[in-house]
């Protein structure tokens, strides 16, 4: 699943964070991470990424949970942040 044109980083981190267990992230260099066992290391790298080279993540769900909370974050976008 791809996602594209992340701005609000921490609203996104949010999201990942309900995923629990069931999440990869795929950095854009191509190296795959857990995201439950890497999370304080991709919070830094992710953050240091100017946002032109962030304008598109690999995130690979395990579940239908995962994926159902990953699908409600791109179809709510940045304004489910804001409440």
């Amino acid at each position: 699943m791809m996602i594209y044109n992340v701005s609000n980083f921490q609203h996104f981190f949010q999201s990942l964070d309900k995923c629990g267990d069931n999440l990869t992230l795929v950095t854009p260099d191509g190296k795959a991470y857990d995201w439950k066992s890497n999370r304080s290391f991709l919070l830094s790298f992710l953050k240091t990424l100017d946002v032109s080279r962030c304008n598109k993540l690999e995130i690979r769900p395990v579940g239908t949970e995962a994926a159902s909370r990953i699908l409600c974050y791109m179809l709510e976008g940045e304004k489910s942040a804001a409440h």
